[in-house]
């Protein structure tokens, strides 16, 4: 898997985080064994990506028309027609108010209110 995907400089392969979550999640979060799966099914994991990627570029590709486009780096979606930004998919909105009261929040942030996205609910 090195020659693949590269090595980090604690040896350890880099892989997508998504495949790296998968391989702990097949192996019961045991290190040794995910990095043994990714080994093994790393050729795998770049076919469902490549699919997952090319139906997702039809998908844009045909709603570019409609006032939808898409920043494929990013992931930074926006529907002209609804004014909506998305991250991969998912709706941004303001911080809550509980955390922008946070005074750590205000030291990094100050008074601006950033956008966020719930990217995962653990």
């Amino acid at each position: 898997m090195a020659s693949a995907l590269g090595v980090h400089e604690d040896g350890k392969p880099k892989a997508p985080l998504r495949w790296c979550k998968r391989a702990l999640a097949e192996c019961d979060n045991d290190e040794v064994a995910a990095l043994a799966w990714l080994e093994e099914h790393q050729d795998e994991m770049a076919t469902l990506d490549a699919a997952r990627q090319g139906e997702m570029d039809a998908q844009y590709a045909k709603s570019e028309a409609s006032g939808f486009y898409r920043d494929k780096k990013s992931g930074m979606e926006l529907n002209i027609q609804t004014a909506e930004v998305q991250v991969q998919g998912r709706s941004m909105f303001p911080m809550p108010n509980n955390v922008v009261q946070k005074s750590r929040f205000q030291s990094i942030f100050g008074m601006d209110t950033p956008l966020c996205a719930l990217m995962d609910t653990t």
